[in-house]
């Protein structure tokens, strides 16, 4: 799969970007309607972290309150479904 610079979503657009990140993976900055991800992980890693952000701002948008082991599992599902594609 090939991680887009930018998504929308509801009418927003989204900017994503690959960067060295201190400690997370990466997340989901709502105020700012940014997805940053980390450049250092494994290929699957940042397709199943950009997923996961998705989702998360997925949640955002909705005001839907999904427990994160949930989000964490879609993330997973999701992103082998899409990349076997």
């Amino acid at each position: 799969m090939k991680i887009p610079k930018k998504i929308k979503m509801g009418g927003h657009t989204i900017s994503v970007t690959l960067r060295e990140l201190e400690e997370d993976h990466g997340y989901f900055d709502s105020s700012k309607l940014e997805i940053h991800i980390d450049s250092k992980s494994p290929v699957s890693l940042q397709e199943e972290t950009f997923i996961h952000e998705i989702i998360e701002a997925a949640c955002f948008f909705t005001e839907t309150k999904l427990p994160h082991p949930i989000i964490q599992s879609f993330g997973l599902l999701i992103s082998q479904a899409v990349a076997d594609v």
